[in-house]
């Protein structure tokens, strides 16, 4: 019987272990998430200034 209390104990403490592995591995890929959506948010911004750039010379160009 003690055996058996000392096996499920083991048990739940490897348990609890891989429990805090996995939160952080949660909360390592949710930082991850938000840089990768910070770093797409500034192509999107690099994107539209390109475009503006385009829309520009092609104003100038219709115009001479």
């Amino acid at each position: 019987m003690k055996n058996q209390i000392e096996e499920l104990e083991k048990n739940l403490q490897i348990l609890t272990a891989k429990e805090r592995e996995n939160i952080n591995y949660s909360k390592k890929f949710a930082r991850w998430a938000e840089e990768y959506k910070f770093e797409a948010q500034k192509v999107k911004i690099k994107a539209k200034t390109i475009k503006t750039k385009i829309e520009a010379l092609k104003n100038q160009l219709n115009q001479e």
